[in-house]
C-alpha cells in the first residue's frame, strides 16, 4: 500500500531571523514565485513531481507545494527550478530566507544560478516533522562555484534529498512558503 507522506519545512525555511530586517524589491518580486501562474519545472528521473502555488497554506500566506508521485526506480533526488524572465539584481542580499515544511526527513538545497557561476547550500534539514521552519541563509554561508554575479541571477532551485525514502513505495509532498531576499 502506496503512503502519502507530507513534507514541509523549507518554505521560507532555512533563516532563524533576528529581530527587524529589510526586504529588497526583488524580495517582493520573489513572492511571485508562489502565485498560480508562476513556471517551475520538476526534477524526478522516473516519477512524476507536481508543482502548484497553494493559497493560504502558512499562517494565510501563498507557497509552493510539491508532490513527488512513486516512481518505477528509487530516486534520491528531485527538484524544482524556476528560472526567471529578466536576470534579477540581488546583489544587495545579504541572506535567503523562507519556510519549508515536510513530515518525512527529506533535506533540502538551494542552489542560485547567476551568470559568471553560482551559490549552493549544503543539504539541510528540518528537524521538527509537520511543523513549518524558518531558515535565513547567510550570503556567506553559501558555496560559490567560479565568479557568481549575484547583479544578475537567472535561476533558483530548491532541491530535495529523498535518500531516505523509498520513493517506489511512497508519494512525499514538501511545501514552500514566504520566500524571500534580506538586505
Amino acid at each position: 500500500m502506496k503512503k502519502n507522506r507530507i513534507i514541509s519545512s523549507f518554505a521560507g525555511a532555512l533563516m532563524l531571523c533576528g529581530a527587524a530586517f529589510a526586504m529588497s524589491a526583488k524580495a517582493e518580486e520573489l513572492t511571485d514565485l508562489t502565485k498560480a501562474d508562476a513556471v517551475w519545472r520538476g526534477h524526478f528521473k522516473t516519477g512524476k513531481l507536481e508543482v502548484k502555488a497553494a493559497e493560504k497554506i502558512m499562517d494565510d500566506a501563498p507557497g509552493i507545494q510539491v508532490k513527488g508521485l512513486t516512481s518505477e526506480k528509487r530516486q534520491t533526488y528531485a527538484a524544482i527550478v524556476h528560472s526567471f524572465k529578466e536576470a534579477q539584481d540581488w546583489s544587495k542580499m545579504k541572506s535567503l530566507e523562507f519556510f519549508y515544511r515536510q513530515e518525512d526527513e527529506i533535506f533540502i538545497k538551494v542552489s542560485i544560478i547567476c551568470e559568471g557561476g553560482s551559490l549552493s547550500t549544503g543539504w539541510l534539514r528540518n528537524i521538527e516533522d509537520s511543523m513549518f521552519k524558518k531558515f535565513d541563509i547567510s550570503l556567506d554561508k553559501f558555496n560559490k562555484k567560479d565568479t557568481p554575479d549575484l547583479s544578475k541571477v537567472k535561476r533558483i532551485i530548491f532541491g530535495f534529498g529523498l535518500w531516505k525514502l523509498d520513493t517506489t513505495e511512497d508519494e512525499f509532498t514538501v511545501e514552500l512558503a514566504k520566500i524571500s531576499t534580506v538586505e
